[in-house]
């Protein structure tokens, strides 16, 4: 992961508006550089592209990391099985012809996410001069909530990675919410941990609420913290 940095900061702390000025800089030495933003929700990318569309960010730069695997895929007319339920109605026929519920997608032209993001992932192995065709060079790759994508999707994220020459990571350990498939904190502070990735420098400060409450709430945290440490010391 060379030239990769780390932004690791709560919400409110101003990591957008860090983000936009580095997009800005970059845009000022060349109109022409490449930048690609990818999230994990839609909602996370229509802020992003609301925040970002002054400088130049579009919707064909910013997108899901679904919506890039997709486009990745060579894969067209592909119907995406967006629910449970469609999920396990396939599972259970796949079971009563007795066939594996990959081969039965194939079959069927269907995928579900984490399929989309697996083949994605093969394909760009299998294919490296077809996805150096696909993915080009580029100049500045934005990967925004880090700490939503699981180890599949990470491993997504590290392919492209190769094709940026410059990579900024941003997220938040405490915002993991997305356990029920397998997303957890210990992605984002794997990578934190790196000796290989630069952190860079924040102030953390909240810009979401006003000062006495944060203060308060610090105040809160701190002396839960210090009786919970105080009953756990041995009598």
């Amino acid at each position: 992961m060379e030239n990769t940095k780390i932004l690791l900061a709560g919400p409110g702390t101003g990591k957008t508006t860090k983000v936009k000025q580095k997009v800005k800089e970059k845009l000022k030495e060349n109109s022409d550089t490449n930048i690609l933003v990818i999230s994990f929700t839609n909602a996370t990318v229509e802020d992003l592209l609301s925040e970002l569309n002054d400088v130049g960010i579009t919707e064909n730069s910013c997108r899901t990391l679904h919506s890039y695997a997709l486009y990745l895929n060579h894969a067209t007319n592909v119907h995406i099985l967006e629910s449970n339920y469609e999920v396990a109605k396939l599972a259970d026929i796949a079971k009563a012809l007795d066939i594996e519920f990959d081969a039965l997608c194939k079959i069927l032209d269907c995928m579900t996410f984490d399929q989309m993001i697996k083949n994605s992932v093969n394909f760009i192995r299998a294919n490296p001069t077809y996805a150096e065709e696909k993915i080009g060079t580029i100049d500045l790759l934005l990967v925004d909530e880090y700490q939503d994508f699981n180890e599949n999707e990470r491993e997504l994220v590290e392919e492209v990675m190769k094709f940026a020459k410059e990579t900024i990571v941003l997220g938040d350990d405490d915002q993991s919410i997305y356990d029920f498939k397998d997303a957890d904190a210990k992605g984002i502070m794997d990578l934190f941990r790196r000796e290989d990735i630069v952190r860079m420098e924040h102030d953390n400060i909240c810009y979401r609420c006003p000062k006495d409450l944060v203060l308060s709430l610090n105040n809160l945290i701190t002396n839960n913290k210090d009786r919970i440490l105080k009953e756990l010391k041995p009598h």
